[in-house]
Parts: structure tokens; C-alpha cells; sequence
């Protein structure tokens, strides 16, 4: 074996098991699903094949599937008509290189025929009767030789002849049930059997080579039935079995390595039934407890799993097949719950659901802070404190039983001490994670606690605290429904602002819901009415309001957010459109729904390394450009109108994530482009349309009015 590639073959085993570590019971990808209801013939899939038209084919227990993006077209077997399909149990489908569609059956073997859009049958006993054994296998090897798989022996199929010849690879014992045959880069042909293990017709000479399942010898292949066969870019074979893992073999040197078992290696103690290198160089396992996809590059094991409450995520666990089309989209059978689709072009938002130890609903997420280390603090309206490690994918999950107040958390901020302030119905609460035991239940709510009382000993000038923000000299600044509030750290109590009537240098209203400071140093406070600049030498403030007779101003007192971008300008998300506010001139420009924006209701911004802006509203989420003013909406799964988000942070990764009901949605602004793939186009076939009758002219008269015709068209794959 070359040196480069028998270093690869166990190599890459141990870079799984010393990089377990770095398993990632990641953020599903969203999938699309298709079933029944949207026409597929049956649920279990056994088999996928496209062919060069660019339709996916879909084997399955009840017929085979012809996909044209759009719709399913159902081939079935009908006794009265000898052109249909052997058998309706499909077990596997073969496009050869002369682009002929093979079907193997539970009666036979079946050639598609595009002209009468029907089959040719053969079986392997040559007769006309049906048959009682089915079909398992089919690969073509590349002397253009058909290798059939049955479950009573391997055979080769004569094109010519149309005669199957048996061939024997158990020295002519009993013939063996083959579930799956591959064709090795130097011209071997592999078989896996369902209960005899592995056997070889190794080149050069036909040797037959067999590899067993021996039970506590692991240097025997997983198992005795083998699922799967695949062999990678690097010429490694890799081996599949039900009930056993997953392997890897070295026919030269004879040798079977055993991916690592154990609780450390999940991916590797369930049936292995598809394995798949995809054209990114990623692998992926279909296994009974769902999908894997690792990464060799960097390590990362990512495990996919059926979400009860994500529509998005994978139909079942129970992965039956896999096959990446020609323009990198993943396709996934299952055994029970149809077809899953995955683009990774496509736009993509991935949504993770947040959960306790106690199975109780998480409510809408309205804060957010990240750690240095990429984990998350996560605040609730009403269930909490959540700590989401995401590298070890564990969430800590904490909250008043007796205060019900204080689980609604509505700002989480990170001083520059590293001590976490959490701004809830009950005031706020400070603690130091490093410092603070977290394992105890009420540890972050046991730290010191600022609230309003009547000696006014911490001088907060309301329990519901609607935001934190620290400003650059070190001071937190908290947002309440009665006033903004500064943290004096000398005297440990904050110093309120209210709104004072007739004062025009007042705070405008004491319903606050943004604080921020621009890189000048200038604190700005949006409130339920109006936008307010801090004047630090003067301790007051000045005022910018709605007026209907300026063009120029800004377009609505009620101020969700503020943000400052790259260039220098004040973005303001209000209940009346997107605002920008230029300091030199001192005006404001308006962007509302008229103009393309999804809702006028911005609730928050964030500007991506490209300098377009990200908008949350009440009803999705919009990309802003500012240098053409263009506008792309985007309706993320779980961004419902009835949670819409309120919290929304860049991570250090150029990441984005925002709080919804129930969890977190993720995306990074660099994936959701426009699909760079240009689908194939198919005619599908051509309808002429006669039109009514002429007056005067019996109604079936063919002489009617001018004939119209459709031609209905195909689009591949899936937009």
C-alpha cells in the first residue's frame, strides 16, 4: 500500500476517538421532508439513484418514485399490464454508465424503458413466474459487467443473453443472502451477506477472501451483517453492519481495524446501514439513532436526531440510505418517516431548542450574553436562567420556585469584572460565575440583589428592569418601566433619571427599552416616547421626538433599538420603520414596509462584515443594504409573529443568534446567499388544450377554437 494512504487508513480511526471530545450534539440542519401526504408511495426507502436527466429515483416497500423537484411520479407493478413494474417491493436502483435504469425487485429485475415509460423483466431463474427470493444488490463494475444480489446468491447478468450466471464465493455450500456488493478502485468486487459476513473476489486471479464476525475479537470485522460498503476518496474501505459498527479493512495487508466502541463513540454501537463521503470530504453515518456528520479536517462530530418540536429537523432516527446529488444536495431515507433534503447552499437558519432537567416549557428568550469562550447566558420571560455550554452541548438550568418574578429575565450583561448582571420583574441580580458554586439550584440568584424598597438603599428606581447596558468608563446603566438607572460603584447604588414634566431637559419617558453608547462616548436612551442623548456635563438630556411635519425627523416616538455601524451613522429599530441618523446634518432617514422592509416594527439591529444590516421584526427577519437600500426578508422557522424576538447578538464568530420562543434561532450572515446552483430544466411533456366549442358546432367537434398547449417542466433539484 502507498504510504500516504496506509498512513490515512488508521489514521483517521484514532483522530475519531481523540477528538471525541469535540462531539457536537449540534443545532439540527434544516431539513425538508417529504412523506405521504406529498405523494411519495410509501414510507420506508430502501434506495436512491439519479439519473442523467437529473431525476431522483426513490426506492421503496411499495413502489418506485420518480422526483422532478416538483412532484412524485408512482411506477407500481399492474398484473394486466406486462410493461409495469416487477414487483412493488424495491430494493435497490442502479443508473449505468450507458444511463439505463436498473430496478432490483422481490420478483426480479426490471429495465427502465423511457419511450413507453415502462419495464423490461428478467429473473434470475429464467422463467416467467414470480420468483421467491428478491433482489438486493446491484453494481455495476467497470468492465461493464451487471453484479446482481440476491437473497439466494450473487450472479452476473448477461446483457446479451439475458441470462443471469451464478457465481459461488462460499466454496459451494449453501448460497448466501447478499445485502450489498461495491466494486473497489483496483477492480475487486466486495459482498456483503446478511448473515455470512464479508467476502472478496480480490484481483489479481479471482481470489476469494472472507472476512467474519467473531464475537470479543476485535480484530474481526463488526459484524454478520453487513449493511453497507463504501470506499472513500483515499481508496479505504469502509464496512457497515447491523448490530455491530462500523469498520475499515486492508485487503493488502489483510487486516480488519474496528472504529473505537464504547460511550465515547455513540456513532459506533447502533446499526451502521449508510456511509457516504460527501464532495466537501465531510463523512456521514446513517445509523438507527440518527446521523452523523465528522469532519476530518477539523475533528467535529455533529449528531443529527429527530426534534418533536422542530418541524425542520430529521423525519425519524432510523436512517435507512444516503445520496448527494450532483449539485451537493443531501438526500436521506429512512426506514419509517419518508425522504429528508438537505441544501447546503440554501438559506440556512438553525433552531435550537431550550430544555430543563424538569421538562417544563422554556418561554420566550429576551436575553442574551456570550462568554469569551463562545457559551451562551440565556434569559427567559418566565423559566429562567440557562447556561448553554456549547462546545460540550450541556445546558445548567436555574430558577426561583418561590419567586416567580425573578424567572422572567429580560437583559443579561457581562461587566468588565466578569460578573453577570440579570435584569428581571424582580430587580436585579449579580453574581460572579467563577466565584459563585453553580452546582447549587439557586446559585445565580443568590448573589447580591438590587431591588427598589422604602429606604432606598440601592436607589433602583424599579423592579422590572427592561435592559442593562455597560458603557465604556465601566458604569452598567439599567433600563426599567419607571426611569433609567446609573450604578454608582462608590456608593453601591444607582442614581435614577425620570421623566419630569414641563422639564424639556428630562428624561422624555420613563418606559425605557435601549441604552447605547456610540463610539463618541454619547449615551442614547430610546423610551416608549421618544430618543434621548445624555449630556454627561449638563446631567440631563436632549430630546428628539416624532413630528409629522418634519420629513426629515424621526419617523416614531417608540424606540426598540439602537445601533451605530462602521460608518459612523445612528440606526434607530422603532415602531415606525428603520431610522438612520446622521450626527453631521442632524436629520434622520426612514425606511418603512412601503420601501421593502418585512414589518415596520424593528425590534433589532446588527450590522454583518459586509456592512449589511440585520433586522428583527414582528414579522420575521430583513437584510438592509444602506448603499442601495435594498431589502431581502427572510421567515425563519420558529420566528412566529407571536414571539417575536427581542435579543439579538453577533458572537465572536460573526455569528448571529436571536431569542424566540422556546430556544434560539442560529445563522451565519456568509451562508444565507442565494443559491449558487442553477437547476436543470426537464420538459415533462406537452398538453394540448382543444378549447370550447364553436358556436353552432356539436360540443365534441375537434373543430373549435384556435388549440392552445402547456408544457409542463421540471425543475432539478428542489428549489
Amino acid at each position: 500500500m502507498p504510504p500516504l494512504i496506509q498512513h490515512i487508513s488508521f489514521y483517521f480511526p484514532s483522530v475519531l476517538l481523540q477528538l471525541y471530545c469535540v462531539f457536537l450534539f449540534t443545532q439540527p440542519l434544516q431539513f425538508d421532508r417529504f412523506s405521504i401526504q406529498d405523494g411519495l408511495s410509501e414510507s420506508m426507502v430502501r434506495c436512491i439513484e439519479q439519473d442523467g436527466q437529473g431525476f431522483l429515483w426513490f426506492g421503496t416497500a411499495d413502489g418506485l418514485n420518480r422526483f422532478d423537484g416538483y412532484e412524485f411520479v408512482v411506477f407500481k407493478h399492474d398484473p394486466d399490464d406486462p410493461a409495469s413494474l416487477c414487483d412493488n417491493n424495491v430494493w435497490k436502483v442502479l443508473v449505468d454508465k450507458q444511463g439505463k435504469l436498473w430496478v432490483g425487485t422481490s420478483a426480479g429485475l426490471g429495465l427502465f424503458d423511457k419511450k413507453r415509460q415502462g419495464f423490461f423483466h428478467f429473473t434470475p431463474d429464467g422463467g416467467e413466474q414470480k420468483i421467491n427470493y428478491s433482489i438486493q444488490a446491484l453494481c455495476e463494475s467497470r468492465n461493464g459487467k451487471l453484479w446482481v444480489g440476491t437473497s439466494n446468491g450473487l450472479f452476473i447478468f448477461d446483457r446479451v443473453k439475458k441470462v443471469f450466471d451464478p457465481i459461488s464465493i462460499n466454496g459451494g455450500k449453501e448460497k448466501v443472502w447478499v445485502s450489498c456488493i461495491l466494486e473497489g478502485h483496483r477492480g475487486d468486487i466486495w459482498v456483503g451477506t446478511k448473515d455470512d459476513g464479508l467476502f472478496g473476489i480480490v484481483q489479481p486471479g479471482n481470489r476469494i477472501i472472507h472476512y467474519q464476525w467473531e464475537k470479543g475479537d476485535t480484530n474481526t470485522i463488526s459484524g454478520s451483517w453487513v449493511s453497507t460498503l463504501y470506499e472513500d476518496s483515499h481508496c479505504q474501505l469502509w464496512v457497515g453492519a447491523k448490530f455491530g459498527g462500523i469498520c475499515q479493512i486492508d485487503p493488502e495487508r489483510n487486516r480488519v481495524h474496528r472504529l473505537p466502541s464504547g460511550p465515547k463513540a455513540p456513532y459506533n454501537q447502533n446499526n451502521i446501514t449508510a456511509i457516504l463521503e460527501d464532495s466537501g470530504g465531510n463523512f456521514w453515518l446513517g445509523s438507527q439513532i440518527g446521523l452523523f456528520q465528522i469532519e476530518p479536517k477539523t475533528g467535529r462530530i455533529h449528531h443529527f436526531q429527530h426534534q418533536s418540536d422542530n418541524e425542520r429537523s430529521l423525519s425519524t432516527n432510523s436512517i435507512s440510505c444516503m445520496f448527494e446529488d450532483r449539485d451537493g444536495g443531501m438526500w436521506i431515507g429512512t426506514w419509517e418517516n419518508g425522504i429528508n433534503y438537505w441544501n447546503k447552499h440554501r438559506k440556512t437558519f438553525f433552531y435550537h431548542p431550550l430544555s430543563n432537567e424538569k421538562g417544563k416549557e422554556t418561554h420566550l428568550v429576551k436575553a442574551l450574553e456570550e462568554t469569551e469562550d463562545g457559551n451562551l447566558w440565556i434569559g427567559a420571560d418566565g423559566s429562567g436562567l440557562y447556561f448553554w455550554d456549547r462546545k460540550e452541548g450541556i445546558t445548567r438550568h436555574w430558577e426561583q420556585p418561590d419567586n416567580p418574578q425573578s424567572n422572567q429575565i429580560w437583559a443579561i450583561r457581562k461587566d468588565q469584572k466578569g460578573r453577570i448582571w440579570l435584569g428581571t420583574r424582580n430587580g436585579i441580580y449579580r453574581f460572579h460565575p467563577d466565584k459563585s458554586n453553580l452546582q447549587y439550584p439557586d446559585a445565580p440568584f443568590s448573589g447580591i440583589h438590587f431591588q427598589p424598597d422604602e429606604k432606598g438603599s440601592f436607589g433602583l428606581s424599579h423592579r422590572d428592569v427592561s435592559c442593562l447596558f455597560e458603557d465604556s468608563r465601566g458604569r452598567m446603566w439599567a433600563g426599567t418601566l419607571n426611569g433609567v438607572n446609573r450604578f454608582d460603584s462608590r456608593q453601591n447604588k444607582f442614581v435614577p433619571y425620570f421623566h419630569e414634566d414641563g422639564n424639556p431637559h428630562s428624561l422624555s419617558n420613563n418606559w425605557i427599552w435601549v441604552i447605547f453608547e456610540g463610539r463618541d462616548g454619547k449615551i442614547w436612551i430610546g423610551t416608549n416616547n421618544g430618543l434621548n442623548q445624555f449630556d454627561e456635563e449638563k446631567d440631563n438630556f436632549i430630546r428628539f421626538f416624532h413630528d409629522p411635519r418634519n420629513p426629515n425627523g424621526l419617523s416614531n416616538n417608540n424606540i426598540w433599538d439602537l445601533y451605530e455601524d462602521r460608518q459612523g451613522n445612528l440606526w434607530a429599530g422603532t415602531t415606525g420603520g428603520l431610522n438612520r441618523y446622521q450626527l453631521e446634518s442632524g436629520q434622520f432617514s426612514v425606511w418603512r414596509s412601503k420601501d421593502g422592509l418585512k414589518n415596520d416594527n424593528v425590534t433589532n439591529i446588527l450590522e454583518d462584515k459586509q456592512g449589511n444590516l440585520w433586522l428583527t421584526n414582528f414579522q420575521g427577519l430583513s437584510k438592509f443594504d444602506p448603499r442601495t437600500g435594498a431589502f431581502e426578508n427572510f421567515e425563519p422557522f420558529h420566528l412566529q409573529p407571536a414571539s417575536y424576538s427581542r435579543t439579538f447578538i453577533e458572537t465572536q464568530s460573526g455569528g448571529m443568534i436571536y431569542g424566540v420562543r422556546g430556544g434560539l434561532v442560529l445563522f451565519h450572515p456568509d451562508s444565507i446567499d442565494n443559491n449558487p446552483i442553477k437547476p436543470t430544466i426537464v420538459i415533462t411533456g406537452f398538453n394540448l388544450h382543444v378549447g370550447h366549442s364553436v358556436e353552432g358546432e356539436p360540443s365534441d367537434s375537434i373543430n373549435s377554437r384556435p388549440a392552445g398547449y402547456s408544457i409542463p417542466l421540471a425543475c432539478i433539484p428542489c428549489p
